[in-house]
């Protein structure tokens, strides 16, 4: 080398005197510019997405991008739930969607809202059955595969990667996936918490998320586990007094054993019609004093079939709803307790 070329050799040590890593240089150490001044959008100019819908996205794409009207206030808040799902997870998240009144679309609500996080994070999401009583999640996406949860226990000790795992669950255009109950009528002993813990304890090497829908027992030994597993808890109901009382003795049940999953808790009013008799804002209010999030979800048609739900099916006001619940479920991905 020569002298030239030494003096332009700048030395930068593999470790500091003190022993510790070198700091990467800043351009206030030695009044220059260097690597990390290119962080985040510093040197973009703003830019700013096009409207979506409705006349602003009319007079975009007839412009050809040369006029780019401000979003709507909708939009606006649209890009906000999205951005709130999108939440980052640092580890699996285990979510109980419970109710103590059969009938008031629990499973159904189970499929929606794992269906707007699919469609709107990376990560793999799961929705199981999780009712020891020939529960129906299985049936609410096109099968796949007739396996079930107890083909997941019987094979747990030769599953080593995701493809193991997927072979025995059925995949919703959505990205979601489901992992159905056991439902032969000669069966003897339903699974019980031990199962499900290490049902759970399988399945979260591979998602991010796992939604567990359960049967309306509360005191059946799968419920009580999976209540103590989960990080977030969803209650169902249906807007009645007598759903809604229900509903509300679960939370009561709930909290008698964690109080901190019933003030962090999701409830949804679900297949509210606007002819109904009940006053559905007393029961948000009542139940706006207990948990974190009420969300009021219209009855839809297409839903009351009972068949596999498809999300493009579903009316507008429905997918909003649904959406609303999948960005509450991520404001609890962070751990933080209100």
């Amino acid at each position: 080398m020569t002298a030239i070329e030494k003096e332009r050799v700048v030395e930068w040590p593999l470790v500091e005197a003190d022993g510790n890593a070198p700091s990467v240089p800043r351009a206030a150490d030695h009044g220059t510019a260097v690597v990390t001044d290119f962080q985040g959008d510093s040197f973009l100019r703003p830019e700013q997405l096009p409207p979506s819908s409705g006349w602003r996205h009319r007079i975009w794409r007839l412009s050809r991008g040369a006029i780019t009207p401000a979003p709507s206030a909708a939009e606006v808040h649209y890009r906000r739930l999205l951005q709130r799902i999108q939440a980052r997870i640092n580890s699996c998240q285990r979510i109980a969607v419970a109710s103590g009144k059969g009938g008031v679309g629990k499973t159904t609500a189970t499929i929606l809202c794992g269906t707007a996080l699919a469609m709107h994070r990376l990560d793999r999401i799961l929705a199981i059955d999780a009712n020891p009583d020939a529960g129906s999640l299985g049936w609410r996406v096109e099968r796949e595969t007739e396996s079930t949860l107890s083909d997941l226990l019987r094979h747990a000790a030769r599953i080593e990667r995701y493809s193991d795992v997927r072979a025995l669950t059925s995949q919703a255009p959505s990205r979601l996936e489901v992992l159905a109950s056991e439902l032969d009528p000669a069966i003897s002993q339903a699974l019980g918490e031990a199962d499900f813990a290490r049902a759970i304890g399988v399945l979260e090497r591979y998602y991010s998320v796992i939604l567990c829908d359960l049967g309306t027992g509360l005191l059946d030994s799968a419920t009580q586990g999976i209540l103590r597993l989960a990080n977030e808890l969803v209650i169902v109901a249906a807007p009645s007094v007598d759903a809604g009382r229900v509903a509300s003795f679960t939370l009561d049940f709930v909290e008698c054993r964690y109080p901190e999953k019933v003030r962090n808790a999701v409830v949804l009013l679900n297949n509210v019609r606007k002819d109904g008799l009940v006053d559905v804002g007393a029961l948000e209010t009542h139940f706006r004093k207990r948990v974190r999030s009420v969300i009021r979800v219209p009855y839809d048609r297409h839903l009351a079939s009972g068949g596999p739900a498809r999300w493009e099916l579903l009316g507008s006001a429905t997918r909003d709803a649904y959406i609303e619940a999948a960005a509450a479920l991520a404001e609890g991905f962070s751990g933080v307790v209100r």
